[in-house]
C-alpha cells in the first residue's frame, strides 16, 4: 500500500506543478489550454479521493485514532498537530496527503494574526462540515492555506503600490506563493481577469474579517453563518422529532420526521474605493486601512440585504423572507403598544422561545423603553441593559418604524425569534480584488488616485419560517 500512496503523491506533485504554470500565465488561456487544466483538475480530485482512501483503510489496519486538540477542524492526528511551516512553498507542498493538507490549513489559520473569534469559530465550522479527503474539503484547506500565506500578502502589497510592475519586484516565494492562490482561485471557479483581478489576502476577505460585534447590523452575530465552497448552500430542516410515553409491552409509534431541504442562494457583492498615490507608497501597513474601508462598504450592503433583501440577485433579509403566518398585525395601524410586545413574544412556538432573540430599530426601541406602568414606572426597564421580556434584544438600522410606508399596517416593526435555527447566513470563500492603475476625473485626466474593487460572495435566507413572528404596524 505504501508503494501506492508514493505513486499517487508523485503524480499529484506533477499535477500540482503543471496546473501552477497554466495558473501563472500572463496571457489568457487559450480553449485547449482551459480543458487541459480541467482535466488536471478531475485527475487531482480522483487521485485525491483515492489516496485518501487509502489513508483511511491504512489507519484502520493500523488501528488509528483521532485525538482532541487544535479548536479548528477535525480528522486525524496529523490534521490537529502539524508543527511545520504551513505555507512551505515547495513543489507538491500541497499536494500531499488530505490529512496533511487540513493540518496545514488548520495550522495557517491560527498563525494569521488578527484573525476575529466569530472568523475562526466560522472556519472551524466548516472544516468540521467539509471532511478532509473530499473534494470541497480539500479546496477549502487549499484555499486557507493559500490565501493566508505571508508571501502572498506581500506579493498583493506590491501589486496594490504598483499594479502594473508591482510583480517585477517579487521574490521567488511571492511568487510562487501567487501561482498557488491562483490555481486555486480557478478551482474555486472565480475565474481569472487578465486585466488584474486576483484573489484577495485572507486578511482582507470580508466573508472572513466581517464580525458585526457591536454593529448596528447583528444578524452575522446571531443567525447561523455557514462558509461554502459552491454558488449553492444546502441544508436539512426538520419539524422536530415527537416523543411519547409507552406501556410496558405497547409498540412504539413512528416518530419519522418530515425532513425538508433548504437552500440559500450565493450571490455577488462588491465595493469600490479609490485611494491616492500617496498612501500606495506605505502599502504593506495601508493595506490594514484599505481592509477598514473595504470591510465597511461590504458590511453596511450586507446590512440592508440581511433586514430586507429581495432574494433576487441579493441575499433574502429575514423581515422580508418570512411567510405571511408569521406576521403578527398591531393592534392598531402605525403604531406600536405594549400588548403588542408582549403579544408577539406569545406567539412564537414553544420549541423556538429559549433560544429567542429581539431584533428592532433604534426609534423602535426607544418607543418601547418609554411605556409605562400605570404607576409612572417604566414598564420594560431591562430595555436600558439591551434585553426585552427576558431575552437579549439587538438594534438593526433596517427594520422598519411605524408608519414608515404610505400603506397603514405595512411597517415590520419588531422582529422576535430563534436566529440560529431559522435564518443562515452563507459566505462562500475566494473574495477577488482588481487594481485600477489609474482613475481620471471629468475632462479624462488622472486625478493622482487608484482604485481597489472588490467583489465577494455571500447568501441568506430564512429556512425555518416558524421560527419567527415579526410585528406589523
Amino acid at each position: 500500500m505504501g508503494a501506492r500512496m508514493d505513486e499517487i503523491d508523485a503524480r499529484l506533485g506533477q499535477i500540482d506543478a503543471e496546473l501552477e504554470v497554466l495558473a501563472g500565465r500572463s496571457d489568457p488561456l487559450t480553449a485547449d489550454d482551459e480543458r487541459r487544466f480541467r482535466e488536471l483538475e478531475q485527475e487531482f480530485g480522483r487521485l485525491r479521493t483515492l489516496r485518501g482512501e487509502l489513508e483511511r483503510v491504512e489507519r484502520a489496519v493500523a488501528g488509528g485514532s483521532t485525538i482532541p486538540g487544535s479548536s479548528l477542524g477535525s480528522g486525524p492526528s496529523d490534521a490537529r498537530s502539524f508543527g511545520g511551516d504551513p505555507w512551505q512553498r515547495r513543489s507538491g507542498a500541497l499536494a500531499s496527503s488530505p490529512a496533511d493538507l487540513r493540518g496545514r490549513a488548520v495550522a495557517a489559520v491560527e498563525r494569521t494574526a488578527g484573525v476575529p473569534v466569530d472568523g475562526q469559530q466560522r472556519l472551524a465550522d466548516a472544516f468540521d462540515h467539509h471532511e478532509p479527503g473530499t473534494s470541497e474539503g480539500d479546496l477549502l484547506s487549499r484555499w486557507a492555506v493559500a490565501s493566508s500565506d505571508p508571501a502572498y500578502r506581500t506579493a498583493f502589497a506590491a501589486l496594490v503600490r504598483d499594479p502594473m510592475n508591482g510583480h517585477r519586484s517579487w521574490s521567488a516565494d511571492e511568487l510562487d506563493a501567487y501561482r498557488r492562490a491562483e490555481t486555486v482561485s480557478r478551482q474555486l471557479e472565480i475565474g481569472t481577469d487578465a486585466g488584474g483581478g486576483f484573489m484577495v489576502p485572507f486578511q482582507l476577505d470580508p466573508t472572513i474579517m466581517l464580525t458585526s460585534a457591536g454593529s448596528v447590523d447583528p444578524l452575522r452575530r446571531i443567525s447561523r453563518v455557514v462558509t461554502a465552497v459552491s454558488d449553492v448552500w444546502h441544508g436539512v430542516s426538520s419539524a422536530g422529532v415527537t416523543a411519547e410515553w409507552l406501556a410496558e409491552h405497547a409498540e412504539a409509534a413512528d416518530a419519522t420526521p418530515t425532513m425538508a431541504q433548504p437552500t440559500v442562494n450565493i450571490f455577488k457583492g462588491s465595493a469600490f474605493v479609490p485611494f491616492s498615490v500617496e498612501w500606495e507608497g506605505d502599502a504593506v501597513n495601508g493595506m490594514n486601512e484599505l481592509a477598514k474601508l473595504l470591510l465597511d462598504a461590504a458590511d453596511q450592503l450586507m446590512a440592508a440585504a440581511h433586514v430586507n433583501g429581495t432574494g433576487s440577485g441579493q441575499p433574502e433579509g429575514v423581515a422580508s423572507g418570512l411567510a405571511a403566518g408569521s406576521k403578527v398585525p398591531a393592534g392598531t395601524a402605525d403604531t406600536i403598544a405594549v400588548a403588542d410586545v408582549t403579544g408577539l413574544q406569545n406567539a412564537l412556538g414553544a420549541r423556538f422561545q429559549p433560544n429567542a432573540q429581539w431584533l428592532a430599530n433604534l426609534t423602535v426601541i426607544n418607543t418601547i423603553n418609554s411605556f409605562e406602568t400605570a404607576g409612572g414606572s417604566l414598564r420594560f426597564p431591562e430595555v436600558a441593559n439591551d434585553r426585552l421580556l427576558r431575552r437579549p434584544l439587538n438594534e438593526a438600522s433596517h427594520l422598519d418604524t411605524p408608519g414608515d410606508t404610505a400603506s397603514a399596517g405595512n411597517d415590520n416593526v419588531l422582529l422576535y425569534g430563534d436566529f440560529q435555527a431559522g435564518y443562515v447566513v452563507a459566505d462562500r470563500v475566494g473574495t477577488r480584488i482588481e487594481l485600477i492603475p489609474h482613475l481620471v476625473g471629468a475632462n479624462r485626466r488622472p486625478t493622482g488616485q487608484r482604485g481597489a474593487w472588490l467583489w465577494f460572495r455571500t447568501g441568506a435566507g430564512v429556512v425555518v419560517d416558524e421560527a419567527f413572528r415579526i410585528l406589523t404596524a
